[in-house]
């Protein structure tokens, strides 16, 4: 188990700044030997972890899994995006890779990441070149920042993911409108979240006035696993083009631990990774 307490202030890419609540941060179980295999690597001076599916065989096709982190993991040290929430170690669990093996990639950038855009892509463009990456099958995941970084992605190369699982962010609701009808999202977001939920109803919105059709959903993020993964799987039979869920009220914040809306969005982050129905409805997803 790894407790992180936070001891300064965090600007968000967005400009929120999240002031240190005194409390040691929701910890979520980190399996170091899972972190140790992935491989720590550099692109164009992008840090990067890797992680190849047990017995990789270049002869076989894989999904290709692109997790990016929040902005409070920004800097040098790679292995702390798989530490902060579980966006990247959850593909890599034995029990997903025995079921949907994949290559998956977490980019540590250094900055405001919606400024590296064309390096990440270059970096997701060499991986393709170099492992036997399934080009039908390209997935983009992001909590916050991340999340941010990979709608900019789809509005600027909108043809270029299979489909994107989209964390607690928020971007400009009319570009993405603009561009984005024909992808494939599924947007997650806590109703007390300060800037997801409002940003997120805004960008569902303008995609609705384009004709894009949405499932909307509210989930008590409390429910046992096995009930919100059964949502889950019901919502992925549904005939919408894109999904979009909303945890009811402060659902996604454990109890004990401070209500507030800095929680409502950091608490978002594992729960979502938690729920193998999303999960599921991801890897469904395939390019014709």
């Amino acid at each position: 188990m790894v407790r992180v307490l936070q001891t300064a202030d965090i600007t968000a890419a967005d400009g929120t700044v999240i002031a240190p609540d005194g409390q040691w941060g929701a910890s979520t179980e980190v399996d170091e030997p899972l972190i140790c295999r992935f491989q720590q690597k550099q692109y164009q001076g992008i840090n990067y972890n890797l992680y190849l599916p047990e017995g990789y065989d270049h002869a076989q096709r894989y999904p290709l899994v692109v997790f990016i982190h929040d902005a409070g993991v920004r800097g040098r040290d790679p292995q702390i995006t798989l530490m902060q929430g579980n966006g990247a170690l959850t593909w890599a669990k034995p029990e997903w890779q025995a079921k949907h093996p994949c290559i998956v990639v977490a980019p540590q950038v250094s900055q405001n990441s919606d400024k590296e855009i064309d390096t990440v892509k270059g970096l997701i463009d060499s991986i393709r070149a170099t492992y036997s990456v399934d080009e039908k099958r390209i997935y983009a995941t992001g909590q916050s920042m991340g999340c941010m970084t990979f709608c900019e992605m789809n509005i600027q190369y909108p043809d270029y993911f299979t489909a994107s699982l989209l964390v607690a962010g928020q971007w400009d609701a009319d570009r993405m409108a603009e561009a984005c009808t024909g992808c494939k999202f599924w947007i997650l977001v806590s109703n007390h979240d300060e800037r997801a939920f409002p940003g997120m109803n805004a960008v569902v919105d303008a995609l609705e006035r384009k004709g894009v059709t949405f499932g909307r959903y509210y989930w008590d993020a409390k429910l046992p696993p096995q009930t919100l993964n059964r949502l889950a799987a019901q919502a992925a039979q549904d005939a919408v083009d894109m999904r979009y869920t909303v945890f009811d009220g402060s659902s996604v914040v454990p109890t004990g631990k401070n209500d507030n809306p800095v929680t409502n969005h950091v608490c978002t982050w594992p729960t979502v990774y938690e729920i193998d129905g999303v999960k599921e409805w991801l890897f469904s997803c395939v390019k014709d």
